[in-house]
């Protein structure tokens, strides 16, 4: 179980959906790795419906300046 009590701000919805979708499929994701940073993930909500999530330091929508500042951005695509 991934523990969320030491953090010293609540997390946001989309965070703890995150952590409780990883925490029911975790050996699924991780066996879906794609390599280059990119896996398929199921969706929470819509049974057979996947998505690729790329975990990158830069957003290849945005300039090297803006992506800076940023430390880890996750872009999700709908593949089925």
């Amino acid at each position: 179980m991934i523990d969320v009590s030491l953090q010293a701000d609540p997390l946001p919805a989309y965070q703890l959906r995150g952590l409780g979708l990883f925490e029911l499929h975790a050996e699924e994701i991780l066996d879906a790795y794609q390599g280059g940073g990119k896996w398929l993930v199921p969706s929470g909500t819509t049974p057979g419906l996947t998505y690729e999530v790329r975990v990158s330091t830069t957003r290849p929508e945005r300039s090297a300046g803006a992506s800076a500042r940023a430390s880890h951005v996750m872009v999700i695509a709908r593949t089925t």
